[in-house]
């Protein structure tokens, strides 16, 4: 009876899918898969890519109905996280794979995430700016592509479509999602086990315990995991064998990425360190800072000013892209100044500063070209009057790294140990030279502390080496 309910349950959401018009989730589903691939970047680890897509396919199968075209990767987020896109695009960011301790656990959140497709719950929702209006000239005034080199922080520091999901969807996703992991011969109590270790993990880093707060969209931890527990002990898991058994899913995950990517550059306090690029640049202390493929830079506490660094379009000069820009500055209200001929650290440079009153408020933005090597670099601000020194100050620190500080570049990766009879996670993480912290590496693992481990039994731990660029 179960398993007909759970059939019947799917085949009426897919004739009602079926009813309405899927066009919509396509086009945004390529133009969001686009976004991702440039503010965020998929990372190629072909072993856990081929083992995610077979997982999503034996998943796919429950479906009785599917008019998507469904593709799922691993995204270059070092955070724990999932997502979906319109149209079938699935994502496992690399962050959340070190918490994976079975196939159940993996293959429960990608049905999650398949069932806000099935149900269209991306559509819903909407992008919203972080930065104020304020510091946003408007892209009318300069127009085209001009007007995205003004607007560079603007589209930067926005987040990419993904505002959360209302409490009712996420619901739904958790009890549709979980129907077909069971169908599908997982075990749908694998859903709460691996949300409880990723608040763990969120909770130790941050230092902060998860609130519960009625002005949240997203459902309280602990409530979602007892809402998953009540309903997955109602459901029968069909008999069939996982892909792969047991913790040897963690021979899948050895050498996987872990924490910063040091190929995108990394923060060292307010210092950004790019060794491929052999750049370093400093950002104002205590400033929000964000690094993606697309540009680095930094957001002032209270969104009174912000910086980006991003690469110019090719094959554009740094005299074209400012004439470009000043040939639109034909605005009474939009003030310039321009000064050419400039060194900042033995590199060719030129700027362009522009003022606007904006809410009874001086906004100064300034953009400056940096020639180095055979890139032109664009630096973009916006600033109130108080934050104009401090990001002067970012623009003139642009220069050639050192080779103190490329030696200050590491990159950590997770490495599989066999443990040794009688052995425990703080004498395995010394013998290891693992970087966690016991606590970690005992979230990570699904392990208590103090456990002693069997002869072979396989322990995930991670270990740091000088990065030395690709």
């Amino acid at each position: 009876m179960k398993k007909t309910l759970s059939i019947l349950l799917l085949a009426f959401l897919s004739t009602q899918l079926l009813a309405q018009n899927i066009s919509l989730d396509k086009q945004l589903g390529e133009e969001g898969a686009a976004q991702v691939e440039q503010q965020i970047g998929l990372y190629e680890h072909e072993p856990t890519s081929e083992y995610i897509d077979q997982i999503g396919r034996r998943l796919l199968a429950e479906l009785t109905e599917n008019p998507f075209t469904f593709e799922f990767h691993i995204v270059n987020m070092a955070e724990p996280n999932a997502f979906a896109l319109p149209g079938g695009h699935i994502y496992v960011s690399r962050g959340l794979l070190p918490l994976v301790n079975n196939e159940d656990e993996l293959a429960c959140v990608m049905g999650h995430e398949i069932i806000h497709v099935m149900e269209r719950h991306s559509v819903a929702r909407m992008k919203k700016s972080i930065l104020p209006a304020l510091l946003q000239l408007p892209g009318h005034l300069i127009g085209g592509s001009v007007g995205g080199a003004i607007n560079t922080p603007v589209s930067f520091f926005s987040d990419l479509g993904l505002a959360n999901y209302s409490r009712g969807q996420e619901k739904d996703a958790d009890r549709i999602g979980v129907r077909i992991s069971a169908g599908a011969g997982y075990d749908p109590t694998m859903l709460a086990e691996i949300l409880s270790r990723m608040t763990q993990e969120v909770e130790l880093l941050t230092g902060q315990a998860e609130k519960k707060s009625y002005l949240s969209d997203h459902p309280f931890t602990p409530k979602r995991v007892e809402y998953l527990n009540k309903l997955t002990s109602e459901l029968e898991q069909q008999p069939k064998p996982n892909i792969v058994e047991g913790r040897e899913v963690l021979r899948k995950l050895d050498g996987l990425l872990y924490g910063p990517d040091p190929a995108q550059g990394v923060f060292n306090d307010s210092l950004f360190l790019h060794p491929d690029l052999s750049l370093s640049i400093v950002f104002p202390g205590g400033w929000a800072m964000v690094n993606n493929p697309m540009a680095v830079g930094a957001m002032q506490a209270d969104g009174e000013a912000v910086i980006a660094m991003t690469l110019e379009s090719p094959g554009v000069s740094s005299d074209s892209a400012a004439s470009a820009i000043k040939a639109h500055l034909n605005k009474d209200s939009i003030h310039f100044n321009e000064t050419t001929g400039l060194d900042i650290n033995g590199y060719k440079s030129r700027s362009l500063t522009i003022t606007q009153e904006q809410g009874g408020k001086k906004v100064t933005h300034n953009i400056t070209w940096i020639e180095k090597d055979t890139t032109i670099y664009r630096l973009v601000g916006a600033a109130l009057d108080q934050h104009v020194a401090a990001i002067d100050s970012t623009t003139n620190s642009f220069r050639r790294i050192s080779e103190v500080e490329r030696e200050q570049v590491f990159q950590e990766n997770i490495r599989l140990i066999e443990a040794e009879e009688g052995e425990t996670l703080k004498t395995l993480s010394t013998r290891s030279q693992n970087t966690w912290s016991l606590e970690l590496m005992a979230i990570f693992n699904g392990m208590e502390e103090a456990i002693v481990l069997k002869k072979g039994e396989l322990v995930k731990v991670a270990v740091k080496t000088n990065y030395r660029g690709k």
